[in-house]
């Protein structure tokens, strides 16, 4: 669960102001469900918060991904998805292709592998992403 004054308090370490609208946005956030959009977000906000604009939604969770309070999901769509980061460090997650929830991975046991394989083509290492999908055990018993 996203803890206003955590988030506050990375954001401001990221050097950007604590703004009402952006509070507004990770209120928003909290309350989304396992993994959402912007627009999701953005429609929250309307309801109680109508002067927030949607360019403002974009790029507070974009700055929240930056911060690491939220992660982005691929979905197999290709839209834009979003779910709340609880791991500070590197992750993977698993993704149920049938209800969405989003389970994280602690920790990476692939990093060695990508650095060994990557350097013999002297590429330059600036992240990965793993997302394995399938469908959970709720989704399994239905």
């Amino acid at each position: 669960m996203l803890e206003s004054e955590s988030v506050a308090q990375r954001v401001r370490s990221a050097g950007y102001a604590m703004t009402r609208p952006r509070q507004a946005v990770v209120d928003a956030v909290r309350n989304q469900p396992s993994q959402f959009t912007a627009n999701d977000v953005y429609a929250a906000i309307q309801e109680a918060t109508p002067d927030v604009g949607r360019a403002t939604v974009f790029r507070t969770i974009e700055l929240l991904e930056r911060v690491g309070v939220v992660c982005r999901v691929h979905s197999r769509e290709g839209c834009a998805t979003y779910t709340c980061c609880t791991q500070l460090q590197h992750h993977h997650h698993l993704v149920c292709s049938s209800c969405g929830e989003v389970i994280e991975i602690p920790g990476c046991g692939l990093s060695d592998l990508i650095q060994s394989a990557w350097a013999q083509h002297g590429f330059e290492v600036e992240g990965h992403v793993v997302e394995i999908y399938g469908r959970c055990r709720t989704c399994q018993s239905a």
